[in-house]
């Protein structure tokens, strides 16, 4: 069945990606030209129409994708999209036996905002209501809501620019940064 992902990307290299999705969809056949690029600066790129298959062949080929998520809901201001993941977990809620949230800033750090960071974690707890108990190592799922605070290597906004909210596919246990290996 045809769904669609979030994938993130590593943001070392910004101008390789490109060519290396191009050589994977060269050697697949893979279809990725249902795609939003979000600003050729952002590491996240949503993708329509794909398979599980499709994205176990991405994951396996690319060495710059850092984490697949089953997109659910995006907006801009993140009461709206609180509303949205309410509505979205309904589906959830019976096939969860444990659970982990995680917040992913892009071009931000939460290293001074601990107490904002825990207060977004805990309204999205309460809006995916799910009775299960929070799993911290391997639960059974993983649930991400990522803050799109502006392209890397510019002034971040105060706010997110975008917030966007899945379900984790796959994540490597280590990301590999090309330019350790230069």
């Amino acid at each position: 069945m045809a769904s669609t992902f979030v994938m993130h990307f590593s943001n070392d290299f910004p101008g390789f990606l490109d060519a290396e999705l191009k050589g994977i969809v060269d050697a697949t056949g893979i279809d990725l030209s249902s795609s939003e690029i979000y600003s050729p600066d952002c590491p996240f790129r949503k993708y329509h129409n794909l398979t599980l298959d499709d994205v176990t062949t991405l994951c396996s080929r690319s060495i710059s994708l850092r984490a697949v998520y089953e997109y659910w809901c995006e907006s801009e201001s993140l009461e709206d999209l609180l509303h949205q993941v309410s509505v979205h977990v309904q589906q959830e809620k019976e096939s969860c036996t444990s659970y982990k949230i995680c917040i992913e800033p892009f071009n931000r750090s939460y290293t001074n905002r601990t107490k904002e960071r825990l207060l977004r974690i805990d309204a999205l707890a309460e809006a995916l209501n799910i009775d299960a108990p929070v799993k911290l190592s391997q639960p059974d799922a993983v649930y991400s809501m990522f803050e799109y605070f502006g392209p890397h290597g510019t002034q971040s906004t105060a706010e997110p620019l975008k917030f966007y909210f899945g379900k984790l596919v796959r994540r490597w246990v280590e990301v590999f940064s090309a330019v350790t290996f230069v």
